[in-house]
Parts: structure tokens; C-alpha cells; sequence
């Protein structure tokens, strides 16, 4: 919102076309590329399969590790920011 980009939601809340198949690897990948995404943050224990196609790409590089935590989580969760597209 503030940096002014368009925000594409993997879980398909604000990426309607995404609601029935945040899991769809091929569908996930067609819309990130599409869109133009050029960074995207992701919990690698909830989309284990995305996460390995991103990170086999050699274009596809960690600029942040942290944990999300969150008071009604059970345990605190792993979280990568990734810079897709090249250097």
C-alpha cells in the first residue's frame, strides 16, 4: 500500500483468481510472472512445493529472513523475503 505496488496474494484473499489454488504451483507461478512480481515474502513451511521451485531458481535470491509471531499461532513461523528475476 504504501510503496504504491499492486499486492499479489499467494492465499488468493486479495488475488481472487488464486482463491481455489494458492497450492497449484504452475497456476501460482503463471501469476507471479505475470504480474510482474519482483519481490515476494513467503512462509516456507506453508508452501513447501512453491518454495523449492523458487529457490531452484537461480534467479531467485533471499534478501530477509525472519519469524512471523503471531499471538494466536501455535508456534512461530519461518518467513523469506525473496527478490525474484535476477540480481
Amino acid at each position: 500500500y504504501f510503496a504504491g505496488r499492486r499486492l499479489v496474494d499467494i492465499a488468493g484473499l486479495a488475488t481472487p483468481e488464486l482463491i481455489d489454488s494458492p497450492r497449484d504451483v504452475e497456476r501460482v507461478m503463471s501469476t507471479l510472472t505475470r504480474s510482474g512480481v519482483t519481490y515476494l515474502a513467503i512462509f516456507p513451511d506453508w508452501y513447501p512445493p512453491l518454495y523449492e521451485r523458487l529457490r531452484a531458481d537461480p534467479g531467485v535470491s533471499v534478501v530477509h529472513e525472519g519469524v512471523a509471531v503471531d499471538e494466536f499461532a501455535a508456534a512461530p513461523a519461518p518467513m523469506q523475503i525473496l527478490k525474484l528475476g535476477g540480481p
